[in-house]
């Protein structure tokens, strides 16, 4: 009997919507390295003659973006490229310290606290499940 591994597909399975020239231009924006430059990268996407299918994912990928708070993105694309660097439960206690700064209720948004009383990769080590405010102490 042959054993798979898990990234091995069977004949019968779907192709990825995200191949061919629609996974190079994803991987040419999001290599980019800040939301704003994945953004404009992606804004190519609309106007370059690269086809009907990269023009449609670039414009259905950047109204997705244009949803979500600015400050999240940032976020994100700061833990995903940390992320790759850290063990599990790194990982896990970093996803729980951002999880934390955006649920405390506080008359403030502490997000927006971190962000205008330090750096963003500053407040992102401190960022963790024991404090979820960037503070000197």
């Amino acid at each position: 009997m042959k054993l798979l591994k898990i990234c091995d597909r069977e004949p019968t399975d779907p192709v990825s919507p995200l191949s061919g020239a629609i996974r190079t231009a994803l991987d040419s924006a999001f290599s980019q390295e800040t939301v704003e430059g994945i953004v404009a990268k992606l804004k190519t996407f609309t106007t370059d003659d690269k086809g009907a299918d990269v023009l449609q994912w670039a414009k259905d990928t950047l109204a997705t973006l244009e949803e979500r708070s600015p400050t999240s993105l940032k976020i994100a694309l700061m833990a995903i490229r940390k992320g790759k660097l850290l063990g599990l439960l790194e990982c896990l206690r970093m996803e729980l310290g951002i999880a934390t700064a955006f649920c405390v209720s506080s008359l403030f948004d502490p997000l927006l606290y971190v962000l205008a009383n330090c750096s963003l990769a500053r407040c992102f080590v401190r960022l963790s499940y024991r404090s979820h405010l960037c503070a000197d102490r």
